[in-house]
């Protein structure tokens, strides 16, 4: 299924998007996804990720952090036909190539830190050193659509 911005929200699978401040909501957990096109322009470093993500002003929030890799596979979706197996109410994950999103989670070393994998079914992530520039950042925040 293809979410288009056509209506102002959109309901699929127990998430919520909210066409107009481009967020998708988690509905069982109140999770709010951050989901306009800054999530596919922007391969950063862990630590410019995790800088992104608090200094982040979207949606009028700005309470966002980094996601953790749990908060973050649980948006994967391995029943589609090809990538990004992402849910598909998501509009904005890249779709060539790579499709790596940094996590909050650091490894037991001070220079890893762990990724999702939203480009094949079979990998569902890893670790990379900190200083690749290769994953995109989507950030995360708690609560509700509705301040």
């Amino acid at each position: 299924m293809t979410v288009t911005n056509d209506e102002p929200e959109t309901t699929i699978g127990g998430f919520t998007r909210d066409n107009i401040n481009e967020i998708v909501t988690e509905n069982a957990t109140g999770l709010t996804w951050q989901d306009n096109a800054a999530v596919t322009g922007n391969n950063r470093s862990w630590q410019n990720a995790v800088e992104y993500c608090n200094a982040l002003v979207h949606a009028s929030f700005s309470d966002w952090r980094l996601p953790t890799i749990q908060e973050l596979e649980g948006l994967r979706d391995t029943n589609l036909p090809s990538s990004p197996f992402i849910i598909a109410i998501f509009r904005n994950t890249y779709s060539g190539g790579q499709s790596y999103y940094w996590t909050s989670n650091e490894y037991i070393t001070p220079d890893f830190a762990s990724y999702v994998n939203f480009s094949n079914k079979n990998d569902s992530g890893g670790l990379y050193l900190k200083t690749m520039t290769s994953p995109f950042v989507r950030c995360v925040r708690e609560g509700t659509v509705n301040p």
